[in-house]
């Protein structure tokens, strides 16, 4: 049951990851799809830290995450 949950957090994830990288292609200039990506990567991050009421913990959570994105890319 875990793992379900986990396997849809990720497709959710992926999902948003994609639209913001379409998004941003059709909004800002770039060389490569890398330079998408750590942009995308910074806006979610930005985002997510600028939460008022998100823990320590929380962030470090997302920071790793966010890591593991990094290591499938």
């Amino acid at each position: 049951m875990e793992n379900e949950a986990e396997e849809e957090l990720i497709r959710k994830a992926a999902g948003e990851i994609n639209s913001r990288v379409k998004t941003f292609a059709d909004n800002y200039s770039f060389k490569d799809y890398q330079d998408l990506l750590a942009m995308v990567s910074l806006d979610i991050t930005t985002k997510l830290f600028s939460e008022e009421n998100m823990t320590s913990s929380q962030k470090e959570e997302i920071m790793k995450s966010l890591e593991a994105i990094d290591n499938i890319l």
